[in-house]
Order: structure tokens, then sequence, then C-alpha cells
């Protein structure tokens, strides 16, 4: 789920704090530009009165409401979906979401209480969670699939359980035929998240004091178990061959997923002498290669469901010795071991707590709002909550409150959970309202004040400008306009961009274009490495293709020539004639490959793109936010001269 916030501890390794975000949906507005009186202003409406027992946020343009006890799905016209059938359920991701209902079973004579865990999909059709286990009744033993229930009183009813690159992790890994994942070792062992770039991080438990760990691919088989890195030291820490003459025995545990080609693996140390046990951890590559070497003690990760510790800026925040501080994707610290919790990064800022109150640091490390907050939300779309030990209110990326956030219960933003824990919601589109005990639905509309020309060079400011007045530029990105632009970020430019332009939204575009909804493209999981829904937009649409491995590598800088080639497939999306652009020479010509000099000549002939010097295009080079708004700005101006 976008903007899922969680830490974890390294003396416990345990979910410590668990802050979900609203999920946002960009709006589709005509081509026009916004007055002055519009901008970083809260506009907000009742769409649904308060009128049942509970309620969980939209998603995927449905929300999960609680009536006479049991749960359904409406949409925003409050028009029953699906019905009220359910004891559990969770937010549309995907397409699917997770439903449970209550039940009793026996287990050796005794009867326990259980949840039985399955999906819908937006028709409500319902699927069973399938469980491998064996059948010991007569042997030989075979493996057999019952449906899937877990223990009412062992299990975490607050977690997000949600569906991510077709896969859903409830204790247990399933896929979307509602299957268990299977692994070469699964009698023991059992994945211990959801697979992201093509690996599964798994555990074997041998007994009550042993376990393996490591990694499986997509189809179970073990491509690294941990078990043979264990080793004993002498006092000095030189290998020796076994127990005798040991001081410490060292061993790798619990490992995570991987985020933009790195993994977070524990390393543990037990003193031989004393038999105490301490736990670091560091990030290896997809070789299995230590990157960064085991030396951090806790960590914070946005996106619950990806556990993306390297925010999109390349930034980890990890502590130390107990203190938090900001580390590079080659382990420089950029931001010193200093934060009694240091959140990750949204939008270029990232909540930092110190002597017990938050405020807000840029990737630089400097401070854009001074700790003054007892809590505060991460920013989404330009805005964040926090709490003054009075009131809660709203406030802009300068810490200045928002007009017309008082017009939102702040207790909306702030809720403490029944086991103790606490959910923070950053402000998105809907909110959830509530009102004699009733449960009901708000929307909100908020423009984010235009840029300072501090924030990017002199000769952008006036295009950059005009392209966010045209409603071109997705509110998220609308921030550190000199930072390269990711491939992940440019397929959402140029969706919004498109949606604006042709005045639609993208699943119509989509069913438009292809006769296809977007679930359908989204089940077909063309990426291995994301799951996003505007890549997949792209991919649906023709924009983008990804790689021969089936990675899309979101993360990665996108290159000037990868730029020119997408902008080239978005205005084929626009109706635009892209037809046989005359061949352009420049002095790196050399260096622009077979299939992307169709782009390059068109967004050239088109004066889309430019070269970063007189015949010189370089291909090769980083692009950044700045230079890819001005292109969709000139992407429209060719529109509408065509």
């Amino acid at each position: 789920m976008k903007g899922m916030v969680s830490s974890i501890s390294g003396k416990k390794r345990a979910l410590a704090l668990l802050l979900a975000a609203l999920l946002s949906f960009a709006f589709v507005l005509p081509v026009m530009a916004a007055g002055d009186d519009e901008r970083d202003v809260i506009k907000y409406e009742q769409i649904i009165a308060p009128q049942y027992e509970d309620a969980k946020l939209f998603s995927d343009g449905l929300a999960a409401v609680k009536k006479n006890g049991k749960w359904g799905y409406i949409n925003e016209k409050n028009e029953v979906v699906i019905d009220f059938a359910y004891d559990h359920a969770y937010a549309f991701s995907e397409g699917y979401a997770v439903v449970g209902k209550d039940d009793k079973t026996f287990i050796y004579g005794y009867e326990e209480d259980v949840i039985y865990f399955g999906f819908i999909d937006k028709a409500g059709i319902y699927k069973p969670f399938r469980e491998r286990v064996f059948d010991y009744t007569e042997e030989p033993y075979k493996e057999i699939l019952r449906d899937y229930y877990v223990f009412t009183d062992f299990f975490d009813l607050n977690l997000v359980y949600s569906f991510y690159g077709g896969w859903v992790y409830i204790s247990k890994l399933f896929d979307t035929s509602g299957n268990q994942f299977k692994s070469d070792e699964y009698i023991y062992g059992a994945p211990r998240w959801f697979p992201t770039e093509g690996l599964v991080p798994f555990a074997i438990v041998l007994d009550e004091e042993y376990s393996e760990y490591g990694y499986s691919d997509l189809t179970g088989k073990i491509v690294v178990n941990f078990k043979d890195r264990a080793g004993y030291y002498d006092a000095g820490w030189n290998p020796v061959s076994g127990w005798e003459g040991a001081r410490y025995y060292r061993f790798l545990t619990t490992v995570r997923p991987f985020n933009q080609g790195l993994a977070i693996v524990w390393e543990g140390t037990c003193d031989l002498d004393t038999w105490e046990y301490s736990y670091v951890f560091g990030f290896m590559n997809k070789r299995f290669e230590w990157v960064i070497r085991p030396q951090y003690d806790g960590y914070y990760y946005g996106d619950y469901t990806t556990e993306q510790v390297f925010s999109s800026e390349g930034l980890a925040s990890v502590s130390k010795d107990g203190l938090f501080g900001a580390i590079d994707k080659s382990g420089k610290v950029v931001i010193p071991f200093q934060y009694e919790e240091l959140w990750p990064f949204f939008e270029g800022l990232a909540i930092f707590k110190k002597d017990g109150k938050c405020g807000y640091l840029d990737t630089n490390g400097s401070v854009v709002i001074p700790a003054q907050y007892e809590a505060a939300s991460c920013y989404e779309k330009g805005l964040a909550v926090v709490y003054d030990g009075v009131k809660a209110y709203i406030i802009n990326r300068k810490g200045e409150p928002v007009e017309g956030a008082d017009l939102i219960d702040p207790d909306n933003y702030f809720i403490e959970r029944a086991d103790g824990g606490s959910l923070v919601y950053s402000p998105g589109e809907h909110v959830t309202i509530k009102d004699g005990g009733k449960y009901g639905f708000g929307k909100i509309s908020y423009l984010q004040p235009l840029p300072d020309r501090s924030e990017m060079d002199p000769w952008a400011y006036d295009k950059v400008i005009a392209s966010i007045e045209a409603d071109l530029v997705p509110g998220n990105l609308q921030n550190m306009y000199r930072l390269n632009v990711t491939r992940k970020d440019y397929a959402s430019l140029v969706i919004k961009a498109a949606c604006t332009m042709l005045d639609t939204n993208v699943e119509d575009l989509i069913m438009e274009r292809t006769n296809r909804s977007l679930d359908s493209f989204i089940h077909e999981y063309p990426f291995i490495d994301t799951a996003d829904k505007d890549i997949i937009s792209a991919y649906a649409l023709g924009m983008v293709t990804g790689y021969g491995d089936r990675t899309y590598k979101p993360y990665n800088n996108i290159t000037r020539q990868e730029a020119a080639v997408l902008l080239m497939r978005t205005a084929k999306v626009l109706g635009l004639d892209t037809s046989d652009p005359p061949e352009v020479t420049f002095k790196d010509s050399n260096q622009i490959d077979e299939w992307a000099a169709e782009g390059v000549y068109y967004v050239y002939r088109e004066g889309v793109m430019t070269g970063t010097d007189k015949d010189v295009f370089s291909p090769l080079s980083d692009y950044t936010r700045q230079q890819a708004f001005i292109t969709v700005y000139h992407l429209l101006l060719a529109l509408l001269d065509e």
C-alpha cells in the first residue's frame, strides 16, 4: 500500500510501528490554468454520510464498509457492489481483495475459533486460499490442498493484507489461483515475504533452536541457502575449523525482500563464552555478496507490500547503536546518525525525531521544518498532517497550515489501535468520517502552491510552471526539480499527461484503445520487479516494454534516448503523426541505439526534446525532472499545433 511506513528494531526484529497513508488517485481535469486563489487551499466535501458500523479507505474505486456486523464493498456513489457477507475485509489491490469468514474447527479434539481466508474480484466472485499439507490418515502420505485458516487468538488482523505482483502474504504466501507457494523445502520452510525482483525470501525451521534462511526463485527452486555461510572464529576473529579453540559463532539469519537490487540480511553472532547473541544487518546484492557490511540495528521502510527500504531518492533510513541516520546504496552516510527516529523519504522529505519532537528533513539532511510536533505523517502530494499536543492540522511543504483543513476532523488522521499501536494517515483524496459512532466518507482536493524560482534552474522555470498549470505533472513529483527522473516516475508523468490532454482517466483510455480492462493487463504481471499501476498502464498502452529478462528496472534513472522513445509512443497514444521522422546527424549519433533512433528523430523534429549542445543529443545521459516536465509541455504544444 502506498505510503505505508514501518520500523524494524534490531533487538527484537519485530514490527514496531505501522502507519498507513491514504490511497490517492490523480484527478482528471481539462487542460487549464489554475488561479492563484485555488492553490494551497483544501477543498472538502462529504460524499457519503456517516451510516456504517466501520469503514476502510477507497482503493481501486471500492471501499470496504461494515453493516449489521458484516463487511461488503461500495463505490463512491454509495452503491453496494459486493454484498455484506464477510467477517473481515481488506482493501482492493490489483483487482482483488482479501476477505475472511469466522468459523470453528476441531484440533486434537478441541474446538478452536478460526478465520478462513480467501479473496474476491470486483464481481464478488470468491476463491478460498488453499494451503499445502500432508494427509497422514494412510500411507504413503500424500500432499493435499485444504482451505486456509488461522487461529483467531494468534492472528494480527490489523496488518494490511493485499496483493502485490500477483502474490499475497497472510502468514503464508499465496498466488492468484489461491494456492500456497511451493518451494523445494516447503515441508519445513516457508516464504517470509512477497517476491520482489524475482526472488522469494524464505526460512526453513528445523526445530525450536535451528533455522535456515535464503532465497528461492519464483518456481520455488532454492537459489541460495545461507546455512553454508556459518562459521567459528577465535578471539581475534580468525576462522577456525570447529568448536575447539573457537570464541565466536557467526551465522546469517533473517532475510528480507530485494529492493533496487539490494536486500537486508541479518547476521547473528554468538559469544561462546557468555552465550550472548547479538544481531546486525547489512545489504547484499543478487550475487549474495555484501555491498554494505552488517553494522545496523534497525530500519524504517515504506510500502508494506514491497518493504521498500531505499526511497525513490536512493536513501535508506537505518540505525546504528540506537540512533538513526540515512545511507545511500553504497553505504555512504548522507545524514549522520543522530536522530531518535528517521522515517523514509516521501516526496523528498522525511520525518525525524529529536528530543521527543518531530520535524522534517530534506535529502541533504537540512532541517526544512523544525522539530516541534508530537506526531506527524509522511507527505502525500504536498500535504502532511501533524499533531502539536493540543490539535492536529494539515501543513504544506513549508510547514504552513493549509486553508480549509479545518473542515476535516483531525481524528481521521491519528488513530489509536486496539492493540496499542497507532495508525497515521497522510492527507489523500479520500478520508473516512465518523459521527455518532457511524462511518462515512469525505473527499478532498488540493492544488499545491507553485514552486519558487530557487527550486529549479532559471531557464526551466517558465515552462515547468506552464506544465504544472496545465495539469500535466503528478502531484507527488512537484518537488526536487533538479533530481534525475526514474523510469517509474517518467511512466507516471506520461500517463498523467496523456490522460489530461485527452480529458479522460487511465481505465477508460485503456478500455477504449485495447478493449480490455486495466486489471486484465495487471493480471498478466509483465514485470518481475514492479507491479506499479502507472507502469502497467503504460505497458497496456504500448508505451513501455521493459527488458528481455522481464524486468522494468523502475528505480533506474531514465536515459535521454529512453525518454525520447517513451515520448514518441505517448504521441502515438495522443493520435499524433509519428511516421517517418527524418534522420538527424548528431556528433554522438554512434551512441544512439538502433531501437531508439526513430524516437530520437521524432522528438527532435517536433521540438519536444532538443540536444544538450550544438549537434549533440547525449542519448545515454540522465534526465532531470525539470527537463521531463518541459518535454511533456512541448508534447502538449505539438498536440495543439497539429
